[in-house]
């Protein structure tokens, strides 16, 4: 039967709802999760879906989304992101009542009182100091010498901090989440150029957070890059049972897969 998802009212039914979706998934201190969802093409290869309008929308994939920035102390997104999506905030996505659950889930079952803080890994070209993702919480941009100098003060007029590293990656951003900001759970909210980087061996990843769209054909102005096959994921991971659902745009699967 299917998850009544307006039927969340309290952070219990949100933990009672994750275990549906993804039996095991348990508070964790420490790591880094990858929620991202994609198409599964006929050959079994991943296909990122661009958030779009035309995109299969889910209602199901925006729960677990938010969940995963419920969870996290801190979110990696990447300047290139903000420009394609120039109405993405950092705060949790959907109207209050599906919002107000999560957030209680935070602070009563993971005591985590404050917002997760959001990093921005960028070049600093073109980046847009009035997007919405800067606005309210702790936004950090993470970004070269010369782009943090050139930054600097216009992003503290915003009320941004800007770190500059002589060779700025997604895995020097981990790092400075964990060793400088405290981060224990790091959330990657990254496009597939930059978030396969951590795929690479030593896989850096610990969990996947796989919401895949199954229906037969996805828009071609919607398909992004290629993520992986279900095969290269299963060798370095294994996963939960699929959670099936019929939504208006089609048929989703939703898997958690956890570093073997």
């Amino acid at each position: 039967m299917p998850l009544d998802l307006d039927a969340i009212r309290d952070g219990e039914a949100v933990g009672r709802t994750l275990e549906e979706i993804y039996p095991g998934l348990a508070p964790v201190p420490t790591g880094v999760v990858h929620p991202t969802a994609v198409w599964r093409r006929p050959d079994d290869r991943l296909v990122t879906i661009k958030i779009r309008p035309e995109a299969p929308a889910s209602r199901h994939d925006r729960f677990v989304l938010n969940a995963s920035r419920a969870r996290a102390d801190a979110f990696v997104t990447t300047g290139k992101n903000l420009r394609e999506e120039p109405e993405l905030r950092a705060g949790l996505l959907g109207p209050r009542e599906d919002t107000e659950p999560l957030e209680a889930w935070r602070r009563a079952v993971l005591h985590k009182p404050e917002p997760p803080l959001v990093l921005v890994l960028t070049s600093g070209r073109e980046l847009d100091l009035t997007h919405p993702m800067f606005l309210g919480g702790r936004t950090i941009i993470f970004t070269g010498l010369e782009a943090g100098e050139r930054l600097e003060r216009p992003a503290l007029e915003h009320g941004v901090e800007t770190v500059a590293h002589p060779q700025p990656s997604i895995h020097r951003a981990i790092e400075f989440l964990r060793s400088v900001a405290g981060a224990g759970l790091v959330s990657i909210e990254a496009g597939p150029t930059t978030s396969r980087e951590l795929y690479r061996d030593p896989v850096v990843v610990d969990e996947i957070l796989l919401s895949v769209f199954e229906g037969p054909n996805l828009p071609p102005s919607v398909r992004g890059e290629g993520f992986l096959s279900i095969e290269e994921v299963r060798r370095a991971f294994t996963p939960s049972r699929p959670y099936r659902v019929e939504e208006p745009s089609g048929p989703w699967a939703f898997q958690r897969w956890v570093r073997n």
